[in-house]
């Protein structure tokens, strides 16, 4: 009985250390090499619930938080309310752009507080 108790707690560290490894493997770096390049056309939203800046496709639809936002070059393009061609690349997850450029011009995003 000791001998399976034993073996049990060994079998769940086990699988814990294992887990928690796999998740450290998957975290993205600031290697910018590794990061997903993407170059879209949609428009800039803000979602005031959210407080997030946001660009959206039309076709496919798909949404991607802005994650360097800068509040007065982003409000410009939303008032236009024209799409815009956007250069970055995803950061952390699947919908999070950073943006590099913005109509073929240096976006530079605001300084972080």
């Amino acid at each position: 009985m000791k001998a399976t108790k034993k073996m049990q707690t060994i079998t769940c560290v086990a699988a814990v250390l294992l887990f928690a490894t796999s998740c450290f493997a998957q975290q993205s770096g600031t290697d910018k090499n590794r990061m997903l390049n993407l170059s879209i056309e949609g428009k800039i939203s803000y979602v005031q619930r959210t407080g997030y800046y946001m660009a959206t496709t039309e076709s496919p639809a798909v949404e991607y938080f802005i994650v360097n936002p800068d509040a007065k070059t982003l409000d410009k393009l939303i008032k236009q309310g024209k799409p815009v061609k956007i250069d970055g690349y995803l950061t952390v997850g699947a919908d999070q752009l950073f943006v590099e450029t913005i109509n073929g011009k240096k976006y530079t995003p605001a300084k972080q507080k």
